[in-house]
């Protein structure tokens, strides 16, 4: 079924949703461009957005990017459309990560527009992980999802999980000794109360989570989850 292109209070809607996805630093390194007659958003990567230091392979952007992907196309799914997706669509400009085209009603097969009450209740935590086992049913579910959208969902058990905690801590001395990651997170916190009120972007200085007593001063984290 033909349908007439989104009208700009739907795109407007629909770029909103897929802003609403974490991201490093919550420093949003996406931009989108909607082109009417075809009914099609780009997805470029904001390389200006990125950490020189603490994401010098512009790993994290790409992650926040994927994210806002999803958001869109969940988005999209959830007022009708099928998100035809094309990633890196154009091998000559590096920013373009992705591209998708809105066309016709079709069914949901995937059941992406039945996340679309999570965008907004989606929220960052920093703060460790409560002693509690994950179910298994829930792995089950988890598992299944990452495979829809090509990706494997593993939880790390044994060995594993301490080679997995062994470099989060390694990451976190590194942190500490590098003075670049500093400013990095310095240019993402808002540590005054109107900034942290107001902006559109980057993480208030309370969200950071736990610290060490002894590097308080220095605004080192404790090793936690972001």
């Amino acid at each position: 079924m033909s349908r007439q292109a989104p009208a700009d209070a739907e795109v407007t809607a629909l770029v909103h949703a897929a802003a609403a996805a974490p991201s490093m630093h919550n420093a949003q390194p996406w931009l989108f461009r909607h082109f009417r007659h075809s009914r099609t958003f780009d997805l470029h990567a904001d390389l200006e957005r990125g950490m020189p230091h603490s994401d010098p392979g512009a790993r994290a952007l790409h992650l926040g990017c994927g994210a806002a992907l999803l958001n869109l196309r969940v988005a999209a799914a959830h007022d009708g459309w099928s998100p035809e997706t094309r990633l890196l669509p154009d091998p000559t400009d590096r920013t373009l990560l992705a591209r998708v085209r809105l066309t016709g009603a079709a069914a949901d097969e995937s059941g992406l527009g039945a996340l679309y009450p999570a965008i907004r209740r989606r929220h960052s935590s920093r703060f460790p992980f409560e002693e509690r086992e994950i179910p298994q049913r829930v792995r089950e579910a988890l598992g299944a999802a990452a495979r829809v959208e090509g990706a494997v969902l593993s939880f790390p058990a044994s060995w594993h999980l301490r080679e997995v905690l062994e470099l989060v801590q390694e990451a976190e001395a590194r942190n500490i000794t590098d003075p670049g990651s500093d400013q990095d997170l310095a240019r993402w916190t808002r540590t005054d109360a109107p900034s942290a009120d107001t902006a559109d972007d980057g993480v208030p200085l309370y969200a950071f989570g736990p610290r060490k007593p002894s590097a308080r001063r220095r605004r080192v984290r404790a090793p936690a989850r972001s």
